[in-house]
């Protein structure tokens, strides 16, 4: 049955039809897909693209037609991610990622990022003069200068480190930005119905990095050439409109159980998410305690009497924006007529390096010992925390309370009672 208009999930038809196709249907926000690698595998679907024996040159030329055809039928901030790997005809190495660039950009696309996927596995023999790729590009190209591109919930937590325990001032609290070399493993053959299903599945994490870069939920997504439909799987798990269309028939049946593949791999993302959150929590309140303490000591070396630092985290949004965290800081002085001289310099060195690049909005008071309470977190030595065996400085440096207590399984140090 010829098909004559698209709906939302896997559609069965040819990409080559795709202007004809894409009626009635808002423009795609971002097309992923993975087109044949020229004549490598014989995917038994009729197709014209990539069939037996078909030339470089033919090839190239339909691929940019069909990217043509992209470009026709896309968003003007539209992306376009092309995932491909080299190729061997003859023994002579094909670099097929760059040649398909070529095509993107005589179509109109300009090319954005090129990544490296790590597979992790390859087949197992190689011919002279070989080794076992393991990797392919994951190439993002777009229509306009103006694209979405937000990598926010790709950041990582950095994993449990002295440096970021030291210096928590140079890490961001959203975490590790992702690099350009992404490790994750291909599917394994036959592991869903006991025999090959298709020659180059996506992985769930794979499709979820590309979406979560360059879409926000209800944005279209189409797979021109879609397989067994991963990408308009995840396109519907993470609340995008997702399209895809694929001549082999015979996968068809298997989308259902691409998408509830995709809903059980979002579900595990959970403890991803409040990781994060908890390594948000833990650089703020880290940097709070180093700039409560740097603050401490550029007080005392101007001679001023200042016995120790109260820091709490503040509600208030920092201001302005590329403050990270608020924090309001009580200076607690044995001589509470030199609060305002306290103050001023307070706020003087913190409008300077080192103190300015930490992103803390801060608010300072001063009161006297008298009226200050010593309830709270004080924080025993280590890499930035002074140690106190009295409320009273030691060895020329003020303490520092937090109102606040950071995990002691995330940072080198004990808090002390």
């Amino acid at each position: 049955m010829e098909l004559t208009a698209l709906r939302r999930g896997l559609n069965i038809g040819d990409a080559l039809n795709l202007s004809d196709l894409w009626r009635d249907v808002p423009p795609p926000r971002s097309i992923i897909t993975s087109p044949p690698y020229l004549d490598m595998h014989d995917y038994e679907n009729g197709s014209e693209i990539g069939v037996r024996g078909q030339s470089l040159k033919d090839y190239l030329g339909q691929m940019v037609g069909l990217f043509r055809d992209c470009y026709k039928i896309a968003a003007d901030d539209a992306t376009f991610w092309l995932v491909a790997g080299s190729v061997r005809r003859s023994g002579r190495l094909v670099p097929l990622p760059d040649r398909l660039v070529t095509c993107a950009e005589e179509a109109g696309w300009t090319l954005r990022e090129a990544i490296t996927w790590d597979k992790q596995k390859a087949l197992p023999w190689t011919h002279h003069g070989e080794l076992r790729d393991i990797t392919e590009q994951v190439l993002l190209l777009s229509k306009a200068e103006d694209f979405r591109f937000d990598a926010s919930e790709l950041r990582s937590p950095i994993p449990n480190s002295i440096w970021w325990k030291r210096y928590p001032e140079r890490y961001s609290p959203e975490g590790s930005m992702p690099t350009n070399l992404w490790s994750i493993p291909i599917p394994t053959q036959g592991s869903w119905s006991g025999g090959r299903i298709h020659f180059c599945p996506f992985p769930e994490e794979l499709t979820y990095r590309m979406l979560s870069l360059t879409t926000v939920v209800g944005d279209v997504v189409l797979d021109p050439m879609a397989g067994v439909g991963s990408v308009p799987a995840m396109a519907e798990a993470m609340g995008r409109v997702g399209y895809g269309v694929e001549l082999k028939a015979g996968d068809a049946h298997l989308y259902d159980r691409t998408a509830e593949s995709a809903r059980r791999f979002l579900s595990h993302l959970v403890d991803d998410t409040n990781r994060r959150k908890d390594f948000r929590r833990t650089i703020t309140e880290l940097r709070l305690l180093k700039f409560a303490k740097l603050v401490g000591q550029h007080i005392w070396a101007e001679g001023l009497p200042v016995w120790w630092v109260r820091v709490r985290k503040s509600r208030r949004r920092p201001e302005p924006d590329f403050k990270v965290v608020s924090g309001d800081f009580e200076l607690v002085l044995n001589d509470a007529s030199v609060g305002e001289r306290a103050l001023a310099l307070a706020r003087s060195v913190t409008e300077r390096p080192p103190l300015s690049k930490f992103g803390v909005d801060a608010r300072f008071v001063s009161v006297g010992v008298g009226e200050a309470s010593t309830r709270g977190n004080w924080f025993v030595s280590g890499h930035f925390w002074n140690s106190p065996s009295s409320v009273q400085p030691i060895g020329g440096e003020p303490h520092v309370v937090a109102a606040f207590n950071p995990d002691p399984d995330r940072i080198d140090d004990t808090p002390y009672p």
